[in-house]
């Protein structure tokens, strides 16, 4: 098990504001979820896994293209992980947005040659 293999460490990186340090980071995050044997404690505290899932939002409604596909993609990893204990999710603002754009960049990838 890697030293950064943990939610606490996670949530501190999807706090950064930096473009590049979240391109670096999200594709740890998407792996670290689809492993449960890595990630043993992405439940063990609601408070942070809430705060987690709410500053994605940030890098949903990223004006780089880039870090809002990444984001969009790191909510889709936390749906495939969590199942329906995401509903709890749908309800907030956030994810409400969440959606919209997850709808507009469907859209748009579908547009696209």
């Amino acid at each position: 098990m890697e030293e950064h293999d943990n939610m606490d460490y996670f949530y501190q990186q999807v706090l950064q504001k930096d473009v590049t340090r979240r391109l670096q980071v999200g594709q740890d995050l998407i792996d670290y979820l689809n492993d449960p044997q890595r990630s043993t404690d992405v439940e063990q505290d609601k408070p942070r896994l809430d705060k987690t899932v709410d500053e994605l939002t940030g890098w949903v409604n990223s004006s780089n293209y880039k870090v809002a596909l990444l984001g969009i993609d790191i909510a889709g990893a936390f749906v495939d992980r969590l199942g329906e204990r995401f509903r709890g999710y749908l309800g907030t603002g956030e994810m409400h947005t969440f959606l919209y754009l997850f709808s507009l960049s469907v859209s748009l990838a579908l547009s696209l040659p």
